[in-house]
């Protein structure tokens, strides 16, 4: 009851109850304190009205006896304090008493039978004791007065409880309108009411209270506004986290959602995850299609256990029944100590396990690969990652290679060299790089390489900000040893394992460029055997090619160390001297030679006797033109042949009966194209698997003005050395794309024209738009024209002829290298130029059929060609036996004398349409 009371209605009742308690204690206290005063003067009373009354009997008793008593008793009993009055004898018998009846009775029966309150006292004569006087006092007048004090106290009492009940409920409405403005404070703040304030004034302990709740109120305020602050940067993360997020309870039932996890399993509204259980949700299957239950759900377990738990091989559920594979991590939640639950956080990761297994099948197929694949930290130097073939073809495991760096597999003398190539990657604009260098394996044994390097840099187009290396290591070993033997097949004979005319002349230009930087002399020597063409049909090929063995041994040991023997074909040889002080020297070498030639020998059980014939240059006094060095010594080796063989002869002019000739044909070649003396022949050019006419060599022909036949071999190198060679190639050029142009009109559109040009055409800039123009003029398609380079033309390797080729085979015009094998043949020329096609030249097709040599050669080349996928077409072939032998070898195509001469285009244009059914069969 009291508990339902308002506080200032309890504060008044306290405060009522207190006063009212004390009223009372001090009314009790008066009352008694008034009752203990009244009984004294009772007592004092009856104790002087006994005196009284013991005096007044003993006065009585002297005058008389006992019935003066009775009279003095009637009349002592008037008095209103005295209820009762009794005399007794000394044999305790009453013989006076108020009541009358009592006489004769004994006192103990009067005084048991009367109220109590009686006062006795001896009654004493001069003669002893006379009896007792007993007097019974009345108590009415004392009860009378303390009823009436009592009733005034009780009326006092009320008053003043009134009055105070009255004060203090007037002191709680005071005191609690004021605690009431803080109770209503405090309410409103209970309520959510952060703004609510008491506002009390004052000092004492109420305004100090509601300044505490108002500071109080001010504080949660602030704390809430932070809280909420707090609480809106959570749901802005949790909103914005590109991870799904989720709460779990110890019971399984999800507690809260992102807006992440919604949108990737599918749903719309929290409701639709909130307070269910999760596991049955998105949780329920293994990624293989099994069930999972819950007893073995990897969260549910982390989360009875209270531990961490980190998963990327599951799945999760969305609401439309499909699933994607998910990393998801589960960390448990504490509430005051108490495990509540987890938080679940995962990711999508279907990208990454198609990354992953992209990655494991790009691992197979790496590890796969016979190359070695290095990835390497060009900061640290060392292997960042390598495939199988990587560690396996230097015989060490993953875990050793990936403590080595690069410099680790070169070996020790070609580390310098490997830092180099990687610094100057680095360093300059291109991010890629070819390099051969040698590998050290664990074992020790070495192996070449060849390494394709990749920069990868962390900033596009910044190569100083490079920090990885892809390098592509590529076992040559094979291809080195193909190399070794297609160079000996190219540059050396087969017969003699002499160097061939290939390396002869490679030889021969070291040596005059070295003899003019020195001051000294070459002497070329040019040898042809004496008859051999009698030893090789009498006794047979095995004989002559013994003899040729024979010969090839006794020219070494007749020769310094460092001096070039070269078989050049056939029979014929040569020897380049370098560093020649005296010419009597040379005549000394070549009479030594001719007597140890001259030695006889044994061949097949029979003596043979042969010489040679020997033509000496000597450069530079007879030339400075090497090539014209060997011109010169063959015109020396036929005038020794014509004075009688087994001999030598050093060139002179005398012995060159051409030089005025070759005058007059100079000043008529000048005037040929005025007085349009030069003309085109074209041969066909046969392709050797089908047999049909793929195109023709445009060859140019000189009648003079005189009808004389002037060859080609006499006109054309003297057109180049004069310079007369540029306007009649363009003249050339125009003919023959006119003549292709009408045979393309003709219904021939699939014929190539073939054009020689010659080298000093290519130190025009203009050539190749002059090419271009004549085509574009014509509207003859790029690539039905093939322009064909002599050897020569790329041992010049100007960047000049190398940015006009690429010009010419960008735009489309085939490219092919004439008289292949009779100059310096390169493998890295053949690299480094865009060729398209190779010509093998007549001189090794002419002995095809009878010398082992020619036919070695010829495999080289195709060979050659075939593994830089380069056409082949042979020059010269003239019996069926040339042809089954280049067809066997899988050449391209062929032309000569066995299918058609050069002829006019008349006559070509005849060929053509008898055979036309084949040609256009292929258009």
């Amino acid at each position: 009851m009291f508990s339902r009371l308002s506080l200032r209605y309890r504060i008044a009742l306290v405060i009522f109850l207190l006063e009212a308690c004390m009223l009372g204690a001090v009314l009790a206290v008066s009352l008694q304190q008034s009752h203990r005063i009244a009984a004294d003067f009772n007592a004092d009373s009856q104790k002087a009205s006994l005196d009284l009354l013991s005096n007044l009997s003993v006065t009585a008793l002297l005058t008389s006896e006992y019935t003066d008593y009775q009279l003095y008793i009637d009349d002592v009993k008037k008095q209103p304090s005295i209820e009762r009055i009794v005399l007794v004898d000394s044999d305790q018998r009453v013989v006076a008493s108020t009541h009358v009846i009592d006489v004769g009775h004994k006192m103990s029966d009067v005084i048991q039978a009367s109220h109590p309150g009686w006062q006795v006292s001896t009654v004493n004569t001069a003669a002893g004791p006379l009896g007792t006087l007993a007097v019974q006092f009345s108590d009415a007048a004392l009860s009378k007065s303390y009823k009436h004090t009592r009733n005034l106290a009780i009326g006092i009492a009320i008053s003043g409880m009134t009055i105070i009940a009255l004060v203090g409920l007037a002191t709680g409405f005071a005191l609690t309108r004021r605690l009431g403005r803080v109770t209503d404070a405090a309410r409103l703040l209970a309520a959510g009411n952060i703004k609510a304030r008491s506002n009390v004034s004052g000092s004492d302990e109420v305004a100090l209270l509601s300044r505490s709740v108002d500071s109080m109120a001010e504080a949660v305020a602030l704390q809430q506004h932070k809280l909420q602050e707090q609480r809106e940067y959570i749901e802005l993360l949790l909103n914005s986290t590109a991870e799904a997020i989720y709460g779990v309870d110890t019971n399984g039932i999800c507690t809260f959602v992102n807006p992440t996890c919604l949108h990737m399993l599918g749903y719309q509204h929290e409701s639709d995850l909130v307070g269910k259980p999760i596991h049955e949700l998105i949780h329920h299957t293994y990624p293989d299609g099994t069930p999972y239950p819950k007893e073995k759900c990897a969260v549910r377990l982390s989360v009875l256990q209270g531990q961490t738990c980190h998963n990327d091989v599951e799945v999760h559920w969305r609401a439309d029944g499909s699933s994607f594979p998910v990393e998801y991590w589960s960390h448990p939640m504490y509430k005051d100590g108490n495990l509540i639950g987890a938080v679940v956080t995962f990711v999508d990761i279907s990208e990454r396990k198609q990354s992953e297994l992209e990655l494991l099948r790009f691992r197979a197929a790496l590890d796969s690969s016979v190359d070695a694949i290095y990835l390497i930290d060009v900061q640290k130097m060392k292997f960042v990652d390598a495939n199988r073939a990587g560690w396996e073809s230097v015989g060490y495991t993953r875990a050793e290679l990936l403590q080595l760096g690069p410099l680790d597999l070169a070996a020790d003398y070609t580390r310098m060299a490997m830092t180099h190539e990687i610094e100057t990657l680095l360093k300059t604009p291109a991010d890629s790089a070819v390099i051969e260098t040698v590998h050290h394996r664990k074992d020790g044994s070495n192996f070449p390489v060849e390494i394709s390097l990749q920069s990868l840099s962390t900033h596009s187009g910044s190569h100083d900000s490079a920090q990885l290396l892809v390098a592509l290591a590529r076992d040559i070993t094979e291809h080195k040893q193909n190399e070794e033997e297609l160079n000996r097949l190219a540059y050396y004979d087969m017969l003699t394992g002499l160097p061939n005319r290939l390396l002869f002349n490679d030889r021969l230009h070291r040596a005059a460029l070295d003899a003019k930087r020195r001051g000294h002399y070459v002497a070329l020597l040019l040898l042809d055997i004496d008859r051999f063409k009698v030893v090789n049909d009498t006794m047979g090929h095995v004989a002559g090619d013994q003899l040729l063995r024979e010969m090839a041994s006794r020219l070494k040991s007749s020769v310094r160390e460092g001096d070039t023997i070269s078989r050049l074909g056939g029979d014929e040889f040569a020897l380049v001297f370098a560093d020649i002080n005296e010419v009597r020297d040379v005549a000394q070498l070549a009479q030594n030679i001719l007597t140890r030639l001259s030695i006889p020998m044994e061949i097949d059980g029979r003596e043979v006797f042969s010489s040679a014939s020997i033509g000496i240059t000597l450069y530079p006094s007879d030339t400075e033109e090497v090539d014209t060095m060997v011109k010169f010594a063959d015109s020396a080796m036929y005038y020794a042949k014509e004075q009688g063989r087994n001999n030598y002869q050093f060139y002179s002019q005398e012995m060159t009966t051409t030089a005025q000739e070759r005058l007059r044909v100079e000043s008529n070649l000048r005037r040929a194209l005025e007085r349009e003396e030069l003309f085109l022949h074209y041969q066909p050019q046969v392709e050797i698997a089908s047999g049909r006419i793929r195109g023709v060599e445009a060859l140019l022909r000189w009648h003079d003005s005189h009808g004389r036949h002037i060859l080609p071999g006499q006109f054309i190198p003297l057109a180049e050395e004069t310079g007369l060679i540029v306007p009649i190639g363009e003249w050339v050029l125009h003919q023959a794309c006119q003549q292709l142009k009408r045979w393309h009109n003709a219904g021939y559109s699939d014929m190539t024209m073939s054009v020689n040009v010659a080298s000093r055409q290519f130190k025009d800039p203009r050539f190749a738009q002059l090419v271009l123009r004549s085509l574009e003029s014509l509207n003859i398609p790029a690539n039905c024209l093939e322009l064909e380079i002599t050897e020569s033309v790329l041992m010049e390797n100007s960047e000049l002829i190398l940015r006009i080729l690429n010009e010419l085979k960008h735009a489309g015009v085939n490219l092919a290298i004439d008289d292949f094998g009779t100059g310096y043949s390169s493998l890295s020329y053949l690299k480094r130029f865009p060729i398209d096609r190779v010509k093998i030249d007549r001189s090794f097709i002419r002995d095809l059929s009878s010398d082992s040599d020619d036919v070695a050669i010829v495999k080289a080349i195709i060979a050659m060609s075939k593994t830089l996928r380069l056409r082949v077409v042979a020059e010269g072939v003239e019996t069926e036996e040339q042809l089954a032998l280049l067809r066997g070898e899988g050449c391209h195509g062929f032309q000569g004398f066995l299918f058609a001469t050069p002829m006019p285009e008349n006559e070509l244009s005849d060929l053509l349409h008898r055979h036309a059914p084949a040609i256009k069969k292929s258009i």
